[in-house]
């Protein structure tokens, strides 16, 4: 998934609808590897700092 985005985020989440982390990493870049993840809603939260920014997306 890439992020399009302005900003600058250091740390990224992504939950599931339930509220579990399935995965957290370290922002190199604007891609994040969700292809290990089952289809469904998740929501990524963005952290860079004491910013935070949220995301929801549909994995297909």
């Amino acid at each position: 998934m890439f992020l399009q985005t302005e900003d600058t985020w250091t740390k990224a989440e992504i939950f599931d609808v339930a509220g579990r982390i399935m995965r957290a990493a370290s922002l190199s870049s604007l891609y994040i590897d969700v292809s290990t993840l089952e289809s469904g809603t998740y929501f990524v939260r963005l952290r860079n700092g004491d910013r935070v920014g949220r995301v929801k997306f549909v994995k297909m």
